[in-house]
């Protein structure tokens, strides 16, 4: 047998067998020491802000369009998952008999406000004629007050000269017929001045029957624009009414959305009061409001953070946590604690089901620190990052 095939004996092998098992273990150990550095030192760690409080926030639910008319369907404008804005038509309901009827509406206060037109006119020209006449009655007044005192004058000067011619035939002085004329004279002046005074009479008379025809009149005029006017008023109440009658019959979406659910209508097709049209779903996802420490969180916590969310009344460990987005953060302190407003993940795949008012609780993402970083921080060797307080903790 050649030499170099001969058989070594077991105790030769075995140091050498161990002293390449200590080396294997050797390399293996320095490998996974390099491997910790690594990840130490390199390998990213996400830290994150614990919220004090949060709730979940559904803004809108399923709003379930009904109309409010009976009528016969004029125009069909929606499809089953069509996006409609706030304000758009849906349906649109034959408004042709309201048309009529707005038309003859529109008839009546036209004539109502020609009619109250010329009352209006009317009333203005009486109370002008009031008003003339009461000029013409001081004017009057003072010309008949003017010619009493000239006869009352008259009066007096015939009855001074008959007392003189008395005293003359007294002392015969004085001829008979003398007399007889002065003291027709007299008398004729005293009917004068009667008769004036029955003409002033009888023209105050006169001015106040006219006056209150006049003032019956101008009554009447009120009284008819005041009726006028109130179903002036109750015409354009009508009208309105009509109006929105016909905005009514344009069934309008009241809020921007998706259309879930559409009933099936055809131009032609008569519609009952209080049906079914469509049911509008609110596209805006849920959000999440959550109260933070303003002492930790104030600085570090910005819109478009990254987050989870973890509801309290659905275990982590069975349902896991959902995905979120920061969308606002508040500038004020109030309590020590700044709200968020976060905004759920479309993509996010979970079990739980979203409802308004689920209380959870909130990690957001503020930095991608690593596991070397946090231990020279937890022991000083490193600071903190910097952080802006909000406006009330300054």
């Amino acid at each position: 047998m050649s030499p170099s095939l001969r058989a070594r004996p077991f105790t030769d092998t075995l140091p050498s067998v161990g002293r390449s098992r200590w080396g294997s273990w050797g390399a293996l150990g320095v490998l996974l020491i390099a491997l910790w550095a690594w990840i130490a030192a390199a390998a990213p760690l996400p830290r994150y802000e614990p919220s004090l409080a949060g709730r979940l926030e559904v803004e809108g639910h399923p709003v379930v369009l009904r109309a409010a008319h009976a009528g016969r369907v004029e125009r069909v404008a929606m499809q089953l998952e069509q996006r409609v804005e706030a304000g758009e038509l849906i349906v649109r309901l034959d408004t042709s008999d309201l048309a009529e009827r707005r038309e003859r509406i529109e008839l009546r206060r036209t004539g109502l406000r020609s009619s109250l037109v010329v009352k209006r006119r009317e009333l203005a020209s009486a109370r002008q004629q009031i008003e003339y006449l009461s000029q013409q009655q001081q004017a009057r007044h003072g010309e008949l007050e003017i010619e009493r005192e000239a006869r009352q004058a008259a009066a007096e000067l015939a009855q001074r000269r008959a007392r003189r011619v008395d005293r003359l035939a007294q002392a015969q002085a004085g001829s008979a017929e003398e007399v007889e004329q002065v003291r027709a004279e007299e008398a004729i002046a005293r009917l004068d001045v009667k008769s004036i005074r029955r003409s002033g009479r009888s023209t105050e008379a006169e001015f106040k029957v006219r006056r209150a025809e006049l003032d019956m009149r101008v009554a009447s005029l009120e009284s008819d624009i005041v009726e006028l006017e109130t179903t002036l008023a109750s015409t354009e109440i009508d009208l309105e009414t009509n109006g929105r009658e016909i905005d009514e019959h344009a069934i309008k979406a009241p809020r921007a959305g998706r259309l879930s659910r559409v009933a099936p209508l055809t131009v032609g097709s008569l519609l009952e009061a209080g049906a079914e049209l469509t049911v509008i779903v609110p596209e805006r996802p849920p959000v999440v409001r959550a109260r933070f420490s303003s002492h930790s969180a104030a600085g570090r916590l910005r819109a478009g953070q990254r987050a989870r969310v973890r509801f309290d009344a659905f275990s982590w460990i069975e349902y896991g946590s959902v995905d979120a987005v920061v969308a606002a953060v508040g500038d004020e302190a109030v309590d020590g604690a700044i709200e968020v407003e976060l905004e759920l993940v479309p993509s996010s795949n979970t079990a739980i089901p979203i409802h308004h008012g689920l209380v959870c609780t909130v990690d957001v993402e503020i930095e991608q620190t690593t596991l070397l970083r946090t231990l020279a921080r937890a022991i000083g060797l490193v600071g903190q990052p910097a952080a802006e307080l909000p406006r009330s903790e300054r």
